[in-house]
């Protein structure tokens, strides 16, 4: 067994074992407010659908599961569950700081 040192994104936490390409990686980072990208943005909404209870599974309960990222400004999908469609877009002139 050895040790193994890593480097980790600041912004989506994603590791690599060499610093450059971490570094390479964070300048390019959707996560990174620097680059005005859709999941950074305040107008970025999570958006779940209803999963109604099992009725073959006692005791099931009905529960939220994630269906996609959706833009309040421009009113569109950022990502989609169900069809894998994404939008994501980079330098967004109606991005807004989350802060």
């Amino acid at each position: 067994m050895r040790e193994v040192r890593k480097w980790r994104c600041g912004f989506c936490k994603k590791d690599y074992y060499n610093k450059s390409y971490c570094k390479n990686h964070e300048d390019k980072c959707y996560h990174n407010p620097k680059n005005k990208a859709c999941i950074s943005c305040a107008y970025n909404e999570k958006t779940y659908i209803e999963v109604p209870e099992n009725p073959y599974y006692a005791g099931a309960i009905s529960y939220k599961e994630f269906d996609g990222q959706y833009c309040a400004k421009y009113q569109r999908w950022v990502y989609k569950m169900d069809t894998k469609e994404r939008n994501l877009e980079i330098d967004c002139k109606g991005w807004k700081d989350l802060g």
